[in-house]
């Protein structure tokens, strides 16, 4: 399928291959496929060494193909990889204010996003999901629906959530069945009051099923 160019480095997502060789039936089926996704813009430039390599006959080559160069904007990168990992209309959220975008001096990859000198966002680099912050869990919350990215906890935990002390499986009341292991979450009470936030490191099935074990490694407590 199509990859957005502004999440082609996420985890599984960069880890794509495509055929040497392609076949009558593949020919035809990304034909179709970009029949239909042109169909959703007013204009769409397609680069003629994918026109040539494909011999695909539907489209008039421009004159200029040959140097379409993809203009790089950071900001809408990360706001798309926002919207990827937590979900559409997060990424909005997340980045409003002053942000500043800080990248590796060695790799020049993205590794923190701030709203001026507040941190929201690490980015990993095994993978380039985003890390939260203090300020980035605040937003992320105020952004989503319950459960929407929660793990709930009872009142026995609450304290202890608060201060930043790790969710084990037997005090979750409940969790967005979406949460996969390594995702980040929000840690909050019955009352969706933030408590703390953290890595899931188990699934959404398996935090509801286990009564034993950690369920969530929790990164900070929101106690002041």
């Amino acid at each position: 399928g199509l990859i957005p160019l502004e999440i082609d480095e996420i985890y599984p997502l960069s880890q794509n291959e495509s055929p040497r060789t392609w076949d009558v039936s593949s020919l035809e089926f990304i034909e179709d496929f970009i029949s239909e996704f042109v169909e959703y813009y007013d204009q769409v430039l397609i680069h003629s060494n994918v026109i040539k390599k494909l011999d695909i006959g539907l489209y008039n080559i421009h004159s200029q193909s040959d140097e379409i160069r993809y203009a790089k904007d950071d900001l809408k990168k990360v706001k798309a990889i926002a919207d990827y990992q937590f979900g559409v209309g997060v990424g909005d959220a997340l980045f409003t204010g002053n942000i500043k975008i800080e990248k590796s001096k060695k790799t020049g990859k993205i590794r923190h996003i701030y709203d001026g000198k507040t941190l929201i966002v690490n980015m990993r680099a095994s993978d380039s999901f985003l890390i939260l912050s203090k300020e980035g869990a605040k937003r992320l919350h105020a952004a989503t629906q319950y459960p929407k990215n929660r793990v709930v906890v009872n009142k026995d935990s609450e304290p202890f959530s608060l201060e930043g002390k790790s969710v084990f499986a037997k005090f979750v009341v409940e969790c967005d069945e979406d949460i996969r292991a390594k995702d980040e979450v929000l840690i909050v009470n019955e009352e969706d009051k933030l408590l703390a936030y953290g890595k899931a490191l188990l699934g959404a099935c398996e935090i509801n099923d286990f009564q034993t074990g950690q369920a969530i490694k929790t990164r900070k407590g929101m106690k002041k």
